[in-house]
This record gives structure tokens, C-alpha cells and sequence, in this order.
């Protein structure tokens, strides 16, 4: 035991039971040379149960406040500190604060009175203001009880040794209420025996005697009845104290908002005879809660309206982009066309790791569990990272172990997320000759269940030992030279893993490279089929006359999906209010309709939803909800006013409208590999040109004949192929290459052996026209 530890005289001494070091030195700087009613603070630290035990043991009864937090290294240790405390040591005067991340586990309202717990503040609740009033307060209750307790002990010892006039321990009794602190004596009835002018004064009563009058009517009692009333204490005869809060309008038309304390008064005999509660003004604590949840909610709205200016833009740059790019034929311009699109991704994933943390930090995420194909996230990973790693000159090595279940039960747009994370900041800090290996693999697998392992390794400059402890906090990065961020990536995927009950370890040392491992447990295997969203290419679909109309305000917006169709017999309507909104839609009475939610105000795209919903002739048309809100799952009920929900940040917005759309008007499918061989037969004079195009070219015939795919079923080894196909494309900056090996795991003819043998046959005769092209 140091030094620290041992309680100083004079000074109000606090215990500090965490088990994590840094929230030691943080709770101290909230009372940096604070003073106490005359008393200075002097703060001990445990860091485990068995030493706050031992403390306990020691000096529990010159300690005024502990707080502590319920789970650490052991669970549920800091329940068991109470229980040692309050039961084993019998100290019902020492005060305890709550500090805990898992409120969600415990009921808070049952430990709170069974243990006497003066507050429970959630860490995540960030306010030093919260812990500075709640601390102070716990102070003044803990002086209060203090006086009070040494004068029951003297008369307890009195009525033990003696017994006395009733007047005579009357008036004993009343000396106990001679103290700054509110106090009240009921009986079992309900009738005051005793009551104090700090009690009087408090409640702005003047000029009246309280005594046999009833506490519930004083104090306008709520909890008159009910369990939570502390003259429970009495029915029940046991010896234990009772918490609980109210409220009352006083006089003056304020209100007072208190928390009462309960203490059990025993006669000779030991038995219960009346409650002495001590009341504790909580109105400045609870206004600043209420403050402070104010703030949050004003906050969520911002982030939700800047998503949603922001994210509208973007949508119709990205928009926009997707259709230049489906329509052009031309090489070099398509690369610029690529360009924007992954710049405007860039952004929507910043504010999407923004939101993410924010509700992550409020608790407000909730993970979409369903359905789903894990190698075809592996196929996007691979897809997103292979083309910009290779063409700065690193390795980009994919490991997916053999024979994955084709469905698993879990979020796989937060998996996505994790993983983005993880390899792009092993793309930053990796050096152009670098390395970098992504890693997918099982263990304890059952029938039903297995553990996904996600490993991302490099050998780029690594994190030094002293980092590693703050490298998943908020706003920490290593090196600011080579992040662009502003360090909330390993934070959101720590999170993110949190989230899903698993863990991520790290390995790392300076100079020599770090490995991510990710472990995420008890994942169901799945009987059901993922849900598979394919769009053929956009030029492949031919649509029968049809009517689409667009409600948005923002010009923008209508004029990007209007760009959508143009060319095609699909007439796209406007509406800019919700008026016209109406009557355009009586007018045309079109196939379907996108309507924005914020539209133009918040909440005025669900308001003309409902009216079109009770008129008859209307309340069939498919209305899809079109928006960027980040609020989506606040207003669940409303959406279901909806045929589904199209969000303008996914990232193949164009496919979704297209897929959704084909549910009401008929359409075609046009020859997907004859448009792409016409293509084809424009190959770039640079390209022509190009010695290291052809070698790659000819690679990959080799690499098919080699295969066998043409006549062998193998979804791993078509997926790996297909990359190589994009990846060359993607390269050299040949858009048609790179679409036809899209399309690989992307068509439905990956549903039957002979329609993939069907499929698959056309690939020579793509690369002998580019060959022929090039000699």
C-alpha cells in the first residue's frame, strides 16, 4: 500500500475504485485544490476489488465518498465492493457514486435502494460539471448522516443502558435535528414526528407545526403507496436504508426537485420504530441534466441537418458521375469520371465515420443483423483497395480460407466499415515497396455457429509501445504527415467490434510493421439466402413507357435523377413542394415516386405521404422515402408509410432506383457481352502503344486457359480471377475490361452451372479482339 492510500485527517477522503489507470488522474482534475465546507479533498486510489476491500477494511470509517465503477478486471467486482461495505462492514453513512459504462445490465433503480447509492452517472456522460455537483452533494449528505448518526448511536446507547421519560427522549431526539441539513421523522402511519427549520425552509414553509401532520401531504409525496416509499423499511422491519426522488411545486411557484435519504431508527429492543429521511436539493443537478440532454438532442439535429445539406450535394455529384461513366465511351474520360466518384465516396465515408461515432457515443447504433454473404464483402474490400495499393507500388495480399458458409447472420455494413478502417490505415503508414495482407479465417466452428478472424498486416512503420495504449481513443494519430484524418477510424472500429460482443487485439512494433486482428464470436450460420441486390449494366435495360416523379426541393437532386433516364421511355416528373407534389401525383399517376423526407422542411415529405395515403384513388401508388437524413431509424413508424426507403448516400444509388423501379414498369434486358465486344473494338491509340498493357493481356489468357474456368465450377477462384480482370482495367484506365470483369459475381448467370458455362465461354473471344486490336 502507498503512501496515497492512507486517509489524512481534517480532509474529506475519497476512494476511487477503477480498474482503468487514466480515470484515476481525469477524476482528480475535476477537484484540482477543491475545498468542502472548510475541508480540503484528499483523493485514494484501488484498482481492483480485493484492494478497495482491503482499504475498506482499514479506514472505511474516515472515508466520505467512494466512487467506483461495477465491473472490472473480475466481473461484477464493484458490486461486491458495495455488498462488503454496507454488509460486512455495516456502514450505512459512507457515501457511493456510481460510475459505469454498462448501465444497460444492471437494474440501476434496484441498486440504487437496496444498496443506498446516492448517484449512478454513466461514463459515458462526459460532464465534469455532473461528477463535481454529484460529489459535493454526496459530501454534505455524508456530514449530515455523520451528526446524525453519532447522535442515534449516543441515544441508542442511552435507551440501552436506561430506560426514560418519553418527554425526556423526545427532546433528545429533536437534538439530532439541529443541523444545517433538511431532516424529517415520520412513523409508520405517515406522521411527522420531528422536523427541523433547515427542512422548513426548504420547503417554504412559515409559521406552522408540522408535527402529526402527514409527510405524504407536506412533501406532496408521488411515492405514496408504492414500494419505492421508504416506509417500506418499517413494514418490512429490516435494517437497511432507502433512496428515492421527487418532486414538489413550492409556494413561490418554483420546483423543487429532491432525492430523500432514509435511515431506520431502532428502539431498546432492536426493533424499527421510525424513519428519519434526510432531503437533498437536487433541482440545480437535474436542470443542468436536463440542460445537458438538451444540448445533445440540439446537437443530434445539427449533425442530422449538415448530413443531410451535405450528403444531398455529394448524392448528385456521385449521381451524376455514375451515369457519365454508364454512357461514355470514351477511355480517358471515364478515368476522370472514376476520379470524382471515388473523391465524393471519400467524403461520404468521412461524415459517415462522423455519424457513426456520434450515435456510437450516445448509444443510438443499432446493428441491422441479417443475411449475409461474407466473400462478397471480401469482393468489394478487394475491389475497393487492390487498384490504389498496386498502383503506388505495394503488395496487397487476400488469404480467405476455403469452404465459408455461403449466409451469415450479421451486419455486414458495419463489417464493411471495420475492415475499411483497418486497411486503409495500414495503406497510409506503409511505405511505397510495403506489404500489406488481409486475412480471412474461422475457428470454433459448429453446424450453427463459428468466429469470423480478420487479420490486416503491414510492414509499414508501426506503433511504438508507449502509442498503443491511446491508439483507439478519439482524435489520436501517430503520424500527422501521413493521416489525413483526424483520428476517429480505430476509435469508430473499436466500437464498432465492442458492438458486436467481440474484441481486436493489436501487435506492433516500431520500424517493423502492425497486425490488426479482429474477432468477432458466435456468429450464426444462416439457412437463409443473403439478400442479393444485382443491377444489370445501365445500358443493358430497356424499359416500357412509364412515369417516375421526383419530389425534392433541391434543383440538383430532380435534375440528376432526370439524367438518369434520359434516352430512355421513362418520363421523369418534378415536384419542388409538397403541394405540387399532390397534384402532380393526382394528375399523372405515375409508376412510382421518390420522396424526400425533409422535403422542404422536416418531416413534410411523411406529412404529404399520409394525405396521398387517405385518398383512395392515390393510396396505392409505390412511394419510396428519398433521403439523406441520418435519423432514418427516430421516425421507423413513419417509414412504414413507405414501399421502402432509398437512401442518397448508397453507393450504387443508381442501381437501387433502377431495381425498385423495374418492380412497376416492364422492362428488357439487353445482351450484356455483344454491347461490351461492340466497345471493345475501340481500343485508345495509347493503349495500342502500350508493350506492358499487352503483357498483361496476354497473362490473363493464360492465366484462363490455365484454369479451366470455362469448364470448372469454383466461386473463390472465379471471384480471384474476376479481380484481376478489374484490376487491369482499372490500371490502365480501359473501362470496358474493367466492366466485364464485374460482371463475374454481379450476374445471375452464377446461378446454374450451364448458364455460367454460357457466360464464361465469350471470355476469349474479348481478349483474342483486344489482342488482335494490339498486333
Amino acid at each position: 500500500m502507498t503512501d496515497q492510500s492512507i486517509i489524512k485527517e481534517n480532509y474529506f477522503n475519497i476512494l476511487i475504485v477503477d480498474d482503468i489507470v487514466d480515470i484515476h488522474p481525469i477524476t482528480r482534475n475535476v477537484f484540482f485544490n477543491e475545498n468542502i465546507s472548510g475541508k480540503p479533498l484528499h483523493f485514494i486510489s484501488a484498482y481492483n476489488e480485493e484492494e478497495a476491500q482491503g482499504i475498506l477494511k482499514k479506514y472505511h470509517r474516515g472515508i466520505a465518498v467512494v466512487i467506483l465503477d461495477l465491473i472490472m478486471i473480475e466481473e461484477y467486482g464493484g458490486l461486491k465492493v458495495i455488498e462488503y461495505l454496507r454488509t460486512k462492514l455495516n456502514n450505512s453513512i459512507l457515501q457511493i457514486i456510481i460510475r459505469s459504462a454498462y448501465s444497460s445490465q444492471f437494474p440501476k433503480r434496484e441498486i440504487m435502494d437496496m444498496h443506498s447509492i446516492h448517484d449512478y452517472i454513466e461514463k459515458g456522460d462526459t460532464s465534469d460539471d455532473k461528477l463535481y455537483i454529484s460529489v459535493r452533494s454526496a459530501i454534505r449528505t455524508f456530514i449530515a448522516l455523520q451528526e446524525n448518526t453519532n447522535v442515534i448511536e449516543n441515544l441508542e446507547h442511552e435507551v440501552n443502558e436506561r430506560t426514560t421519560e418519553l418527554h425526556e427522549r423526545t427532546t433528545e431526539l429533536k437534538q439530532i435535528f439541529n443541523v444545517s441539513t433538511p431532516l424529517i421523522q415520520i412513523d409508520a402511519h405517515h406522521k411527522i414526528l420531528n422536523v427541523n427549520d433547515s427542512f422548513k425552509e426548504l420547503f417554504q414553509i412559515q409559521n406552522k407545526d408540522l408535527i402529526n401532520e402527514t409527510c405524504y401531504e407536506t412533501l406532496d409525496c408521488k411515492m405514496k403507496g408504492e414500494t419505492g416509499c421508504s416506509l417500506h423499511i418499517l413494514r418490512k422491519g429490516k435494517l437497511i436504508k432507502s433512496t428515492y426522488e421527487d418532486s414538489k411545486i413550492l409556494p413561490d411557484g418554483t420546483e423543487l426537485l429532491y432525492r430523500v435519504n432514509a435511515t431506520p431508527i431502532k428502539d431498546e429492543d432492536g426493533n424499527i420504530t421510525s424513519i428519519v429521511e434526510n432531503i437533498v436539493d437536487i433541482t440545480e443537478l437535474k436542470n443542468l441534466a436536463k440542460q445537458a440532454e438538451k444540448e445533445n438532442k440540439l446537437k443530434g439535429e445539427f449533425l442530422s441537418q449538415v448530413s443531410h445539406d451535405v450528403r444531398t450535394p455529394i448524392n448528385s455529384i456521385l449521381l451524376n458521375a455514375i451515369i457519365a461513366k454508364n454512357k461514355s465511351i470514351n477511355d480517358e474520360l471515364t478515368i476522370y469520371l472514376d476520379s470524382i466518384s471515388k473523391s465524393s465516396n471519400v467524403l461520404l465515408d468521412f461524415i459517415e465515420d462522423i455519424l457513426t461515432y456520434y450515435r456510437l457515443e450516445k448509444n443510438k447504433l443499432e446493428l441491422d443483423i441479417e443475411p449475409t454473404d461474407i466473400l462478397t464483402i471480401n469482393k468489394e474490400i478487394d475491389y475497393l483497395f487492390r487498384s490504389p495499393i498496386e498502383y503506388s507500388g505495394k503488395k496487397f495480399n487476400c488469404t480467405i480460407e476455403d469452404n465459408l458458409p455461403d449466409s451469415l447472420l450479421l451486419d455486414g455494413k458495419r463489417v464493411r466499415q471495420i475492415l475499411i478502417n483497418l486497411i486503409s490505415n495500414a495503406q497510409k503508414y506503409t511505405d511505397s515497396d510495403g506489404v500489406i495482407e488481409f486475412t480471412l479465417s474461422t475457428q470454433n466452428k459448429t453446424d450453427s455457429t463459428l468466429d469470423l478472424i480478420f487479420k490486416i498486416k503491414d510492414n509499414g512503420i508501426g506503433i511504438p509501445k508507449d502509442k498503443q495504449d491511446i491508439i483507439f481513443k478519439e482524435f489520436q494519430v501517430i503520424q500527422k504527415k501521413r493521416s489525413k484524418g483526424i483520428g476517429l477510424g480505430l476509435s469508430i472500429v473499436k466500437k464498432l467490434v465492442d458492438k458486436m460482443h467481440g474484441e481486436i487485439l493489436l501487435e506492433s512494433e516500431s520500424g517493423k510493421g502492425s497486425t490488426f486482428i479482429v474477432i468477432i464470436k458466435n456468429i450464426e450460420i444462416s439457412s437463409e439466402k443473403p439478400k442479393v441486390h444485382r443491377t444489370q449494366e445501365y445500358d443493358r435495360i430497356k424499359f416500357e413507357k412509364g412515369t417516375l416523379l421526383i419530389a425534392d426541393d433541391t434543383f440538383d437532386v430532380r435534375q440528376s435523377i432526370i439524367n438518369l433516364f434520359i434516352g430512355t421511355d421513362i418520363h421523369v416528373i418534378e415536384a419542388a413542394n409538397t403541394n405540387e407534389t399532390f397534384e402532380k401525383i393526382k394528375h399523372y399517376m405515375p409508376n412510382m415516386v421518390l420522396m424526400d423526407i425533409k422535403f422542404p422542411n422536416v418531416n413534410e415529405g411523411v406529412e404529404i405521404t399520409k394525405k396521398l395515403r387517405s385518398v383512395n384513388e392515390l393510396k396505392n401508388i409505390p412511394i419510396y422515402a428519398y433521403t439523406a437524413s441520418v435519423r432514418i431509424k427516430e421516425i421507423k413508424e413513419d417509414i412504414k408509410l413507405f414501399n421502402g426507403y432509398i437512401s442518397k448516400t448508397n453507393r450504387d444509388i443508381a442501381g437501387k432506383i433502377l431495381n425498385e423501379l423495374k418492380k412497376y414498369v416492364h422492362y428488357k434486358v439487353l445482351d450484356s457481352n455483344k454491347s461490351l465486344i461492340n466497345k471493345i473494338s475501340d481500343i485508345p491509340e495509347r493503349l495500342k502503344a502500350n508493350l506492358l498493357f499487352k503483357q498483361e493481356i496476354e497473362r490473363l489468357k493464360k492465366n484462363w486457359e490455365r484454369q479451366n474456368l470455362h469448364i470448372s465450377f469454383n466461386k473463390q477462384k472465379v471471384i480471384e480471377f474476376s479481380s484481376s480482370v478489374v484490376l487491369i482495367g482499372d490500371k490502365f484506365g480501359f473501362e470496358c475490361l474493367k466492366r466485364y470483369g464485374g460482371l463475374f459475381d454481379s450476374t445471375d448467370s452464377m446461378k446454374s452451372l450451364d448458364h455460367y458455362r454460357n457466360f464464361v465461354k465469350e471470355f476469349p473471344e474479348i481478349i483474342n479482339i483486344i489482342l488482335s486490336k494490339l498486333n
